[in-house]
């Protein structure tokens, strides 16, 4: 029986376990040098299919490139830092592209919300019942100007209407 190394090396081939090996620690180097909203708006990256001395990240947005290319030189240096890479064999550039995929996600899920949030803007409201008008009524009786109470019983009640009717839908749509 072949061992581990023989037969991963059988499988893979000798060359792409290496170059695999080696973009898992790009990837690995990335993650610690990147702060929090450069990992939020990245979503890979690669050394350059033509220059392997270039790391690509790829990014959700021409604003979030724009912004980390800004950086470059300094996450080239961390980068290679957190390879271990020397002067002599560090990285020569970070570039920052926007993913076409990254994007078409962030374009679809902001379609979805915006779909969403006309969904709730659609909700017929349901009216108070007895008690929960008394609390309302209750709730702005300490208010001494009339006018300024009732528009603020008014607002109360129309936003309790609102998402009691948002809750009848969801429930609906649950149920």
């Amino acid at each position: 029986m072949e061992n581990l190394q023989d037969a991963l090396d059988a499988y893979l081939g000798k060359e792409d376990r290496a170059q695999k090996m080696k973009s898992a620690h790009l990837c690995q180097a990335w993650s610690e040098v990147a702060g929090e909203m450069a990992l939020k708006h990245t979503s890979n990256i690669i050394f350059d299919k033509k220059d392997p001395r270039i790391a690509v990240v790829y990014t959700d947005s021409a604003h979030a490139a724009a912004e980390l290319s800004a950086d470059q030189e300094i996450y080239r240096r961390l980068i290679s830092h957190a390879l271990g890479y020397s002067e002599d064999n560090a990285l020569v550039a970070v570039r920052f592209v926007v993913s076409r995929q990254s994007s078409l996600r962030s374009f679809f899920k902001k379609q979805d919300e915006a779909k969403r949030e006309v969904r709730a803007s659609r909700v017929e409201p349901l009216p108070l019942d007895a008690e929960e008008e008394r609390h309302a009524r209750e709730t702005v009786a300490c208010v001494t100007d009339e006018r300024l109470k009732e528009s603020l019983y008014n607002a109360m009640k129309a936003q309790i209407e609102w998402k009691k009717g948002i809750e009848a839908n969801k429930s609906h749509r649950d149920g």
